[in-house]
């Protein structure tokens, strides 16, 4: 059910403890269709709904916050249209649905009680390399990095280098040439350093590249940014393989929640399956293939 907005305490709004992937992409093929076995093979599941993927933050023994973030598309929108048809046992606080919304999972005490957020955000391709933007209200349509990080300014979203010195390899070659017009994967460290000043963080921990650690951790730290882990999972399952944990966030607002995450936070490094970027470079091809062929469309979707 929905919450009655009237009768909501914004005082409860404020979580304890509540660990964070702030960079997912939920599921590799964002609509179903023909030929959707073959994705459930690589490991996807065929529900995309609200319900679903806050399922995943359930099985976390504390409350979370999932960044889905929309890549060219509408996914995060689609998701929360679903929010009205949750079930049993679950409301959700949707008064800032635009940037983020909350499922609670009611329990017997306060123990089996727990919340899941999902925050709204955007990989961008730049001309430059992808940057991450969390919490904007609506997706940026530019491609130049200046425009994109002040469109983001504007928006008062956080901007963050996401896997920064990741280099492309022969799969990352084909995967921008298939997806982004063979535009750059990261910023790469020259450009980080000439734009550092307006980023409000470095994805230091990604899940897809733990080897790269601790590299763009001294980087990071060279520039003085806020440093953030992530998993960048295409997969349920993959959420949460490195996070942040936050004592506390702040929900009754977006400009208090953006100041939380900015402002804390302990990281936890982890990493993904083997070959993680083998089995979504072949699901995103594959994925082009059934758009091509009429199997499967990607339609934009806006928020009810």
């Amino acid at each position: 059910m929905i919450i009655n907005k009237e009768s909501i305490d914004k005082s409860k709004m404020k979580l304890q403890n509540v660990r964070a992937d702030l960079h997912t992409h939920g599921w590799a093929g964002q609509e179903t269709g023909k030929g959707q076995i073959v994705l459930e093979k690589l490991g996807e599941t065929g529900r995309r709904d609200l319900a679903t993927l806050c399922t995943q933050g359930f099985f976390q023994t504390q409350n979370t916050l999932i960044g889905l973030v929309n890549f060219g598309d509408t996914r995060y929108e689609k998701i929360v249209n679903t929010r009205g048809s949750l079930g049993r046992g679950l409301e959700v606080y949707d008064d800032h649905r635009q940037r983020f919304v909350g499922v609670h999972l009611i329990g017997n005490c306060d123990a089996e009680s727990k919340w899941c957020f999902v925050l709204r955000g955007q990989e961008i391709p730049t001309d430059k390399g992808h940057v991450l933007i969390l919490g904007g209200d609506k997706n940026i349509q530019y491609e130049k990095l200046d425009d994109v990080l002040k469109c983001a300014e504007e928006m008062g979203a956080l901007r963050v280098a996401d896997h920064p010195l990741a280099k492309k390899g022969i799969l990352g070659k084909v995967f921008s040439l298939l997806t982004q017009n063979g535009k750059p994967l990261s910023l790469g460290k020259l450009t980080l350093e000439d734009y550092a000043n307006i980023f409000d963080g470095v994805e230091v921990c990604n899940s897809n590249v733990p080897e790269l650690t601790e590299e763009t951790k001294k980087l990071a730290r060279k520039l003085g940014k806020k440093e953030f882990a992530n998993s960048d999972s295409h997969d349920l399952k993959r959420m949460f393989s490195s996070y942040m944990n936050y004592l506390e966030l702040d929900f009754s607002s977006w400009e208090k929640l953006r100041t939380n995450l900015k402002t804390q936070g302990e990281m936890h490094f982890g990493r993904n399956r083997k070959h993680e970027n083998l089995w979504h470079g072949i699901s995103v091809f594959y994925n082009k293939i059934r758009l091509m062929a009429g199997w499967v469309t990607f339609p934009k979707y806006e928020i009810e």
